[in-house]
């Protein structure tokens, strides 16, 4: 399947950072102390963002949905508890998987709720100048038109690229400087084509161990992170 790009272009950048317009309980002093910091990073990145389980935590929706799932549908319960796709986590043959996903895919991606504090970090490193990308293997039947309603339903107004055959083309050929991604698959391939990669992993989930993959449990890791490999 070929590359496919939507914008979500629903206000200028510069209303997306406004604290109130993100809908945000930070106060405005320590935001704007926050920007205030931001904005001192000496480079400048494109960064790839995955949506599942990073901006939307639709992951922990998918792995709490397929626990009844499993359960009810007699399943022997998680076997490779580190496996971020249910799939490998509960042993599933095909067909119960696909099972699985006509049954939930939709509904939790229509509904999953932002990862904690991954709308405030966003905008903070587009105040520091940085170039967002959304990079995401979402490309069944419906799932683009419902990214694309939960990105403007947000306010996020940087790009969104579908690809389902892996991750590395797409930042190479969108010259990405760093990926954000949950899952050690595509962090793995991605950090191997030389591009430094962010896992944001939660738990006892697989981590990458390389010299260009960082580990953070959290958005605010993940924005120290970059301000960090920003002033390097």
């Amino acid at each position: 399947m070929e590359q496919k790009k939507v914008c979500a272009k629903v206000s200028k950048q510069k209303d997306c950072l406004d604290i109130t317009r993100i809908n945000s309980s930070i106060p405005k002093s320590v935001w704007d102390k926050w920007t205030s910091k931001a904005k001192q990073c000496k480079k400048h990145f494109t960064i790839g963002i995955d949506l599942d389980g990073v901006i939307f935590n639709s992951e922990e929706m998918f792995r709490s949905w397929a626990e009844l799932y499993d359960l009810t549908s007699g399943g022997k319960g998680i076997l490779n508890p580190q496996e971020l796709r249910v799939s490998k986590r509960f042993m599933w043959e095909k067909q119960k998987c696909l099972d699985f996903l006509d049954e939930c895919l939709l509904p939790v991606l229509d509904s999953a709720p932002l990862m904690p504090f991954s709308k405030e970090m966003l905008a903070l490193l587009q105040a520091a100048g940085h170039k967002l990308i959304a990079i995401t293997s979402r490309y069944r039947p419906g799932e683009i038109e419902i990214t694309s309603k939960r990105m403007k339903e947000e306010c996020f107004d940087f790009p969104v690229l579908y690809t389902s055959t892996g991750k590395v083309q797409t930042c190479l050929d969108n010259k990405i400087d760093i990926m954000i991604d949950d899952f050690h698959g595509y962090i793995d391939e991605v950090s191997s084509a030389g591009i430094t990669c962010i896992q944001l992993i939660p738990g006892e989930l697989k981590e990458v161990q390389k010299e260009n993959v960082y580990i953070c449990r959290n958005w605010g890791e993940i924005f120290k992170t970059v301000q960090e490999l920003s002033n390097n």
